[in-house]
């Protein structure tokens, strides 16, 4: 590991919509400087963007030219969680043209399981994604992201049509093998980070549910060193575990309500 002092910032969300006007840049501008005078920065792609966004399918796909702030920012890596074939193909053929490393979503599981890792200065700096809350889950033939499954239960409540208590847990199988790809990674960087898209969105009240500390617990001891949580869109609090910080979610970047036209 180099002796220099090094900076690692954790960007946000990235939900870049109709960001055309007045430029996909301007949304940057502000964060831009900041950025720049860091080391490494990492960030959260959440839509997958695609040359014939019309006509995509998949989840809320946008046009590539969208992505152009990314590298204005300063950005160096995004995970990225979305599946679709040409989704999957248009972004990470964009990102890999403008020297954006990323990690997460690809054309099979053993591609969404590699990890990334960027050294700087002899320090070397492993990303791992993984998937717990949309149905983008990459199979041996099938496009979409690495992932973990968690399993809802509801209790009902004491009452007649009172509300019920949900119970959520990571299924067994997929977290483990979260846990071997962390274990996998561990020896052959200095600074691991697992990023989780995890939880729920777009709620006024923060709860965090009872998997999202399993699956964050679960991924330290296999060695991660920090959690980069994503999906409420909106900061839902940092934990120590054992000394090392989890983020449940960095919030927006960019966020939807500042994407639209205007």
């Amino acid at each position: 590991m180099s002796p220099k002092s090094l900076t690692m910032l954790i960007g946000g969300e990235l939900t870049l919509r109709e960001v055309s006007k007045p430029s996909p840049e301007f949304y940057f501008d502000l964060v831009a400087p900041t950025f720049k005078k860091a080391d490494l920065v990492f960030a959260h792609l959440e839509l997958a963007h695609t040359k014939n966004y019309k006509g995509a399918r998949g989840y809320a796909p946008r046009p590539v030219d969208n992505l152009r702030g990314i590298p204005y920012a300063g950005i160096h890596a995004v995970s990225m969680g979305f599946g679709g074939e040409d989704t999957i193909r248009d972004t990470t053929e964009w990102l890999d043209e403008h020297k954006i490393a990323h990690v997460g979503s690809a054309m099979n599981i053993n591609e969404a399981r590699k990890p990334l890792i960027i050294e700087r200065d002899g320090t070397r700096f492993g990303y791992l994604f993984f998937q717990c809350v949309h149905p983008y889950a990459a199979g041996f033939n099938r496009p979409g992201a690495a992932y973990v499954d968690i399993i809802s239960n509801y209790l009902a409540g004491a009452m007649p049509g009172s509300p019920s208590t949900p119970y959520t847990a990571a299924e067994h199988w997929s977290l483990e093998a979260m846990r071997e790809d962390i274990r996998a990674l561990r020896p052959k960087c200095d600074v691991l980070v697992a990023a989780i898209h995890k939880g729920r969105h777009y709620y006024q009240e923060i709860i965090l549910h009872d998997y999202e500390f399993e699956v964050s617990h679960a991924a330290i001891d296999a060695g991660a060193d920090i959690i980069v949580g994503n999906h409420a869109h909106q900061l839902s609090g940092v934990e120590f575990y054992k000394g090392k910080p989890i983020i449940h979610c960095v919030g927006n970047q960019i966020g939807r309500a500042s994407c639209r036209e205007r």
